[in-house]
């Protein structure tokens, strides 16, 4: 494995990413991800595009990096060894591959990965049943460090919302993750971009007078009529009465509404 000396979330971290294939990926690339889908990956390594971060994940980031930092700590006291948040790259069958660690030890058999709490990964971890999502990341992380286990733990920071276990390669998983890549990879080199349009809007419609009529008296009536025929001429006569495309097809929908009324 060569180390990347950028510091995780850096302009140059990111520029080392974009060249690689990368662990948080796998899943993506096997379409198995909770949150990615492996066209959304295709179209952001294709066009080099990341997602962007609103405020509410920022929020969530923040809050796994706090829950990160105190965990690694109350995970060192127990192991009484040091792990290291570290970069690696490794290039496996042609492909150039990428782990960034949660933390690693200095001897590299041991990695480890931590995840924010929730309810069902903590039961998924205590089964230590980890669904595809986790377990194509600890895979790739493996045939890049070359470690022999992954500690994983799920916290939110403290000692009463945390498990542990540890993940040991499955070759028939390790065989997946790598087959995904070289797909992914082949998909890649054959990507096309397909933009896809907003449907048509119709452009504000003109609007015809309100027609009134007032009878005063018995016998005298006052109406707008003429008015009225003057803008609905103007209207009809502003209407595109050949439509040929999308946006005037909208246009003459949206007239039609209106004439209707």
């Amino acid at each position: 494995m060569i180390i990347i000396e950028a510091l995780q979330g850096t302009p140059e971290w990111k520029a080392v990413r974009a060249k690689h294939f990368c662990a948080s990926d796998a899943a993506a690339a096997m379409g198995v991800s909770k949150y990615k889908s492996r066209t959304a990956l295709l179209s952001e390594k294709a066009n080099g595009i990341s997602e962007d971060i609103d405020p509410a994940k920022q929020r969530l980031f923040d809050r796994g990096h706090e829950a990160e930092a105190a965990a690694r700590v109350a995970f060192e006291a127990v192991a009484e060894d040091e792990f290291f948040p570290t970069t690696g790259t490794l290039t496996v069958d042609g492909l150039p591959l990428l782990a960034s660690f949660d933390g690693i030890n200095m001897s590299g058999d041991l990695i480890w990965e931590h995840k924010l709490w929730s309810e069902e990964l903590a039961a998924a971890v205590i089964a230590e049943n980890l669904e595809p999502h986790y377990w194509a990341q600890l895979e790739h992380q493996l045939i890049v460090s070359g470690a022999a286990k992954v500690a994983f733990t799920c916290s939110d920071g403290t000692t009463e919302r945390k498990k542990e276990m540890f993940y040991e390669s499955v070759p028939a998983r390790r065989a997946q993750v790598l087959a995904a890549w070289h797909q992914f990879e082949r998909d890649l080199a054959d990507y096309q971009h397909v933009e896809v349009l907003p449907p048509a809007t119709a452009s504000p419609t003109m609007a015809l007078p309100a027609l009134s009529i007032m009878v005063q008296g018995s016998i005298s009536l006052i109406d707008n009529l003429a008015v009225f025929g003057q803008g609905l001429t103007a209207f009809i006569d502003g209407l595109d009465k050949n439509p040929s495309d999308d946006q005037a097809f909208a246009d003459a929908e949206s007239a039609i509404k209106t004439l209707e009324k």
